[in-house]
This record gives C-alpha cells, sequence and structure tokens, in this order.
C-alpha cells in the first residue's frame, strides 16, 4: 500500500505519538497530502521523514503539533544522542512481538533547542512543490479535529512546546501555562526548572515565510 498511496491522514487521540511511542514511517513515493495530529518532534528523524517526501508533497497540514524541548525519563532504555526510546521484542504473544524498553537506566535527562523557526525554515528550504500548508490547533475539544482538519488555519498556540516527565500522571506530557512559563516549577534547584522558550517572534516570523513561499506557488 506504502507504494502506491497519495493522501495519508495519521491521528492520534489522548496521546503525542513521534517520539513517544515512536514514530517509524517508511516513505511513501507517491504522497501527495501528509495529515497529522498530535504529533511530537523530539528529534530530527520526524522532520527528516517529512522531507523525504519532497519530490511529490504538495499539502502539510500539522495539527497540533508540538516540540519536545527535553524529557526526563526514569527506567526505559534511552538513546541520549538520537533522542529516543529504545524498544526490541521481549516476548512473542499469540505470534505478534510485544515491544517494551529494552534495559533499564537511571534517571535521564535530555534538552533539545531545536524550535519552531528552525522547523519551519526547513519545510520551506525542504519541500519545493507544497502548495498548501497549515499549522493550527483543531476542534479537539467537540471531536471533529480529524473531520475538519482540511480546513485547519494557521496559528501559533503556547502549547507548541511541551516537556516529557515520565514521573508525572496521568499525562507526562507538561505544558507551561502557569505564571513563571515553567514546565516544571516544583523543582527545589533552579537550574532544574525548565522553562518556555522565548521565540514567538521568530516563529511568527518563519511561520509567515513559509506560507508566503507557499503562496507564491500556487
Amino acid at each position: 500500500m506504502a507504494e502506491n498511496l497519495t493522501y495519508f491522514k495519521l491521528y492520534a487521540n489522548n496521546m503525542y505519538f513521534g517520539m513517544l511511542p515512536q514514530c517509524n514511517l517508511p516513505t511513501l513515493p507517491k504522497l501527495h497530502t501528509l495529515i497529522v495530529g498530535n504529533m511530537s518532534f523530539a528529534n530530527n528523524d520526524q522532520i527528516d521523514w517529512i522531507l523525504s517526501h519532497k519530490e511529490t508533497l504538495e499539502e502539510l497540514i500539522l495539527d497540533d503539533a508540538m516540540v519536545g524541548i527535553g524529557a526526563k525519563f526514569y527506567e526505559e532504555g534511552i538513546d541520549l544522542d538520537g533522542r529516543r526510546v529504545i524498544y526490541s521484542p521481549l516476548q512473542t504473544l499469540n505470534g505478534r512481538p510485544s515491544y517494551q524498553p529494552s534495559r533499564t537506566f537511571t534517571k535521564q535527562t535530555w534538552l533539545w533547542s531545536i524550535r519552531w523557526h528552525h522547523v519551519f525554515a526547513r519545510l520551506q528550504k525542504g519541500l519545493p512543490r507544497l502548495q498548501h500548508f497549515a499549522f493550527g490547533h483543531g476542534n479537539w475539544d467537540e471531536h471533529v479535529a480529524y473531520d475538519e482538519a482540511d480546513a485547519l488555519t494557521s496559528t501559533l498556540v503556547a502549547a507548541r512546546y511541551q516537556f516529557l516527565d515520565r514521573g508525572t500522571g496521568p499525562d507526562n506530557w507538561l505544558r507551561a501555562d502557569n505564571s513563571k512559563k515553567a514546565y516544571n516549577d516544583w523543582e527545589d534547584d533552579e537550574e532544574d526548572i525548565v522553562h518556555q522558550p522565548d521565540c514567538d517572534d521568530e516563529d511568527s516570523r518563519a511561520l509567515q515565510e513559509l506560507l508566503n513561499a507557499v503562496q507564491r506557488r500556487w
């Protein structure tokens, strides 16, 4: 199917896919339209995967996509350089492998310096056939984000940056929605507190440049 797919829409509900669980999809050589909802960008793999469709991709919609600026893990096996959880099949149940963390480690923490203006710049340069792009927050509250994705309008929201803390629950992804704009302001050591990136102007400018570039191709 991957060899002939031209339209691909993938949404996750009540979770962010991309880093945890890792998104490991093949390049779709005939893809014209890509629409994803609740995708997390936490290393270059997700960006590179989108750019691998540069020869064919004409429409890209990112609904509630976010950059994971950092993470704290406790027991999972972590590839720190690749910023991903290492999984391996530990057992087979009913003929299907059950994937679990391959081994345990002590607490691991990392930060990622990539911001949305970096991503937008890469998309602008790396997708020369792109004629429609949207980046925003769909109508998830009414449970129609998937159905209305084609009409998504571009806007920047604070939740486009988040921090993963596997020690919190029920949702491990944290938003900086407090007065300090900090994801984990309960930390005793000030150096351990992670703050929301201060780059609204850069993100807004890069998004507008991408939209302008796409519009010139009409």
